[in-house]
């Protein structure tokens, strides 16, 4: 129930799992009852063990949501109505703990409210940006928005309790499918990505002292399914190296083949970072849902191993929500049977929400004396030392707690262990005059030794040049790459005697595309004493705001070359324009590079980190903060978030409206009517395009103009009118011709080809498609190519042209993701029909029984009843043809 009046609301919190227990507890008063909700929200967090991820990831997210509440309701106290929602929700979530913790049917329902409290978290922070500034207070109508979410809050709440209350199967099945079902976002013409390679990095040179660790994993990975290992510990104590072990055994080599994928997670500012290297590295498309992609080709293999090192990069992130999101991932990961999931992360902590199958012995211990000393000798290439030697060489061993790291670092000095001993302990006597405290840290053996490195440079004061490179590497977490180095070697004297020197000491290493590299505890280190000098930091903005700028914005001939040039630094990128941003106010570069580098992520995967890290920023800045909402909102509309894509686009459209930007106030109309025809809101998206359209006709922009007809043409085939659909397309395909828009005509050619096909008229359609396929072809377009593909294999069906359409459908099925069922349904009925066509009736009852079962399998009853009427005819067609064979 939602109530006007906190002070009369009741909260009751009930858990059997731990001793928070506020029953029937009465708010006297609004910061008391925030206190109590914060306070029975944080109890549900604590309660992690062997609970799957919604279950942890719901409480902290309304917390997170709370807050936004606090920031707001100076603005509107109806603000507090979502507090009232989110209480009665964590009620019934606190009893689903308590007595259902082990009913896995209900995990889509939760899974549910996870995604509205998600949403109104983006909408709220929306509301926080335009509402900061008085001028702007009625870019965004907070009142409509709290209403809205807190009645889908209700109405979540009325879902769970059914399923609790109902329990029976078929109950369930069906409010899942209600909860479930959304339109689906029509995909954008989007690229194949630049593959990466699946190689893992080699072998270390030196491995001594793990064999133990190594076998005990390798033993698991042998016994069973569904494996799950952590490796976890200090920096520079060896996870890395133990994990690339794992990959280079025999044993793993002979299970997995090629599907041994090492990703570093050091470069990553969010898991969409992660997703569009996995799915480089597996030569998928970057299109559409990518952890479902990956996730299918995963489950297609016998045998894959992935690991992620370094995972503490994005899970133990300072933004919250990536931390949450990169537990969501881990989840999805080892939800696959057919893969090993390995991640290597700092500390002692485990991701809570996999079941880890080491989770005893997880931890990574120091090494064992003799391996340190072995370490050590093989890397100096010496079997023996005098017994002098021998016991220095023990004593700073003991020194470093035989951390990996550190013996490395001092061995590659090769010096006596004498000197060494000697240089170390004034070394740590130095650091500890600075700070006594850190006597007993154990990553203090690293820091030391790295300092004992670093004096072995030449003096700061007289050739500061290698410390300089040091801290621009340490600054750039996917390395310095050569076009980089080259934009910078005019501010250095002798770039290549630093980058030997460093390279000798084993500070950097060269990577697979020659960039250098640091090991993360090295780059952690110089990156706290050893800040990027001001000319460097100026080159390096230079320098990415370049790379920003040659990020392609939209399909063409040359995306794939011009990403060729993007693709390799855009880590780099991102993390760069991420530091800016938290740590410099909003300036026009920035705020383009951010622009052109969210667009770009438009065509390959979507990534909203930069824009929405950017948009708390820019709230003093109405033309930026307008560009921001309206890029956040391309974004959410692509990853099929309508109606908060809506928001930020109405956000957007009212400070164009009052900068007086037409424009794109028509820009933002076009955006929200094609998020409407999704929602199947015809009528209110087509009045929003004949605005647009006139609006665009005024300032003489053609593409504009063009753009409204396509959707307008779409909205008429929604309704059934095909030929007045047909008006519309080809008045777009004519008009945007000088706009050079490939993919836009493209679409156009695509869209008057379906029109066609559907008044039956074949041979315009596949005039239409062919054209398409050809545009789609030049600018790269998978997906489009695809779709035109199977247009056209349908054509020639129905033109009794069988073996073109076959061929149109095999090439289909050989361009699938591998293990994409939908693709593989779509197949089986592309079969099933052309069969049926060709009077082959057996095998056309088999591949249609094929697609009812995986239309089934992905949740497609609309497909599934179409299939199951073909298939039904088919039989019936099947068995009269046997009668009569048998009459004869």
């Amino acid at each position: 129930m939602l109530v006007d009046d906190p002070d009369a609301t009741v909260l009751h919190f009930t858990s059997r799992n731990t001793h928070l227990d506020v029953v029937g507890a009465r708010i006297t008063g609004l910061d008391a009852s925030y206190h109590t909700m914060k306070l029975a929200l944080r109890g549900l967090v604590s309660m992690t063990e062997n609970l799957p991820w919604p279950l942890k990831a719901a409480p902290q997210t309304a917390l997170n949501v709370i807050k936004l509440v606090e920031d707001l309701r100076t603005v509107n106290p109806k603000a507090n109505n979502l507090l009232l929602a989110i209480s009665e929700l964590a009620e019934v979530l606190a009893e689903y703990r308590g007595k259902h913790s082990d009913d896995e049917q209900m995990l889509p329902h939760i899974r549910r409210f996870l995604n509205h409290l998600q949403i109104i978290a983006i909408r709220l922070r929306i509301c926080r940006a335009t509402a900061t500034s008085k001028k702007l207070a009625t870019a965004f109508r907070l009142q409509a928005v709290i209403a809205e979410e807190a009645a889908n809050l209700t109405q979540a709440r009325e879902l769970m309790m059914t399923v609790i209350a109902a329990g029976t199967h078929s109950r369930l099945r069906d409010i899942k499918q209600l909860l479930l079902a959304s339109p689906a976002l029509a995909p954008q013409a989007v690229l194949v990505g630049l593959e990466l390679s699946t190689t893992p990095p080699p072998m270390p040179h030196v491995f001594c002292g793990r064999g133990v660790q190594l076998e005990a994993m390798i033993q698991i990975i042998i016994a069973a399914n569904a494996v799950r290992l952590a490796i976890v510990g200090a920096g520079g104590i060896g996870k890395t190296s133990l994990a690339l072990a794992l990959l280079h055994d025999d044993r793993v080599r002979s299970l997995c083949e090629d599907r041994r994928i090492f990703v570093s997670c050091e470069a990553a500012v969010d898991v969409d970072a992660i997703l569009v290297t996995l799915t480089r590295m597996l030569s998928l498309p970057l299109y559409g849902d990518l952890l479902k992609a990956i996730i299918n080709y995963f489950r297609s293999q016998p045998h894959s191993i992935l690991v992620l090192d370094n995972l503490e990069t994005i899970w133990l992130s300072r933004d919250s929500a990536v931390g949450v999101k990169t537990e969501q991932l881990l989840a999805h990961l080892a939800s696959i049977d057919e893969l090993v999931l390995v991640v290597t992360t700092r500390g002692t902590l485990l991701p809570n929400s996999v079941r880890w199958s080491n989770h005893q012995s997880a931890t990574l211990g120091i090494l064992e004396l003799e391996a340190a000393r072995q370490t050590f000798g093989q890397i100096v290439g010496r079997e023996s030392f005098e017994p002098t030697e021998l016991e220095a060489l023990d004593h700073l061993m003991r020194n470093v707690d035989c951390m990996p790291l550190a013996v490395n670092l001092l061995a590659r000095l090769h010096e006596s262990p004498v000197n060494l001993l000697r240089q170390w302990e004034k070394q740590r006597t130095s650091l500890l005059q600075v700070d006594s405290h850190n006597s007993q840290r154990r990553d203090l053996s690293v820091e030391v030794s790295i300092q004992v490195s670093l004096d072995y440079l030449p003096d700061m004061n007289v050739d500061p040049e290698p410390f300089q490179l040091l801290a621009i590497c340490s600054f750039l977490p996917d390395g310095l790459f050569p076009e980089s180095c080259e934009q910078l070697r005019p501010t250095f004297s002798r770039l290549d005697r630093a980058i030997r020197l460093l390279r000798h000491h084993a500070l950097v290493y060269v990577g697979s595309s020659g960039e250098l590299r640091m090991l993360n505890p090295i780059r952690l280190f110089v990156q706290s004493h050893f800040p990027v000098t001001a000319k460097h930091f100026s080159k390096l903005r230079k320098r990415y705001y370049a790379v920003a700028a040659a990020a392609p914005q939209e399909p063409a001939e040359d995306f794939t070359a011009r990403s060729a040039q993007v693709a390799p630094e855009y880590g780099n990128l991102k993390s760069f324009l991420m530091y800016l941003v938290e740590r410099e106010g909003p300036s026009p570069g920035l705020v383009e590079a951010v622009r052109a580098a969210t667009e770009y992520s438009f065509w390959t995967s979507p990534s909203d980190t930069l824009s929405e890290g950017l948009l708390g920023r820019v709230a003093d800045h109405p033309a930026w903060l307008a560009q921001c909402l309206f890029s956040l909102a391309r974004l959410d509309s692509r990853k099929s978030l309508y109606k908060v894509s809506n928001d930020r686009f109405r956000a957007a459209q009212d400070i164009y409206t009052q900068l007086g930007d037409r424009s794109s106030v028509a820009w933002c109309k076009r955006w929200i009517a094609g998020n409407l025809l999704q929602m199947a809101k015809l009528d209110e998206a087509e009045q929003l395009l004949l605005d647009a359209k006139q609006t665009f006709t005024d300032l003489q922009d053609g593409f504009g103009a063009a753009a409204c007809e396509l959707c307008i043409g779409s909205t008429y085939c929604d309704r059934g009118e095909f030929r007045k659909a047909l008006d519309h397309f080809i008045i777009a395909r004519d008009m945007p011709r000088s706009s050079g828009r490939r993919d836009f005509t493209a679409q156009c050619m695509h869209n008057l080809g379906r029109a066609y096909l559907a008044l039956e008229d074949i041979s315009k359609a596949k005039i239409q498609a062919e054209a398409a396929l050809a545009e789609y072809s030049s600018i790269s377009a998978r997906q489009g190519v695809e779709s035109v593909t199977h247009m056209l294999g349908h054509c020639h069906r129905l033109q009794s042209d069988f073996d073109t359409a076959e061929r149109l459908f095999t090439s289909l099925m050989q361009m699938a993701i591998p293990g994409d069922r939908a693709a593989l349904a779509n197949r089986a009925r592309d079969f099933g029909v052309l069969r049926g066509d060709q009077g082959r009736l057996e095998e056309a009852v088999e591949h249609l029984k094929r697609a009812v079962q995986l239309f089934e399998a992905i949740g497609a009853p609309h497909w599934t009843n179409i299939c199951r009427k073909e298939l039904r005819e088919m039989e019936e067609r099947l068995s009269k043809g046997g009668e009569e064979s048998s009459a004869t």
